[in-house]
């Protein structure tokens, strides 16, 4: 009687076989040639594109920190006039910052909760307005 397992590790093999024959001559992503400068390999490797283009490295976005996005939120904020007692509409600081300084949605909220937490903004519950705190204030002054 044989080893129970001879038939797995034969099946293994022939699965290994079979992957490399049909992936025979196919240039493989991730492979740098001779010469290339790894300042244009992308995230995670290399990659040649088509006719030999390579991929970049992507810019930092500038709202990736909360504490920048916070700071960019509040500069808007002050230059939006305050309606009824103070109140600021949330919708007319995220518009800019969304679609005119193309942050994404997530580095807004990272932004507003930062604000908050540090005490430069006052949430209504609702979400549908912010107030400046006295801090918050202070920054502008």
């Amino acid at each position: 009687m044989g080893n129970a397992l001879s038939g797995v590790e034969d099946l293994g093999a022939d699965i290994d076989a079979a992957f490399f024959s049909l992936h025979a001559g196919v240039p493989q992503v991730g492979a740098m040639d001779e010469g290339d400068d790894p300042k244009y390999a992308p995230i995670g490797g290399s990659e040649k594109i088509g006719g030999g283009a390579k991929m970049k490295y992507i810019a930092l976005r500038p709202f990736a920190d909360p504490e920048a996005a916070a700071r960019k939120l509040m500069e808007i904020a002050s230059s939006i006039e305050p309606v009824q007692d103070g109140r600021i509409h949330i919708e007319l600081i995220n518009w800019p910052f969304l679609h005119e300084l193309l942050g994404t949605s997530a580095e807004n909220s990272a932004g507003l909760k930062f604000a908050i937490e540090r005490g430069w903004l006052w949430p209504r519950e609702s979400g549908t307005y912010v107030k400046f705190t006295q801090a918050g204030a202070e920054l502008f002054a």
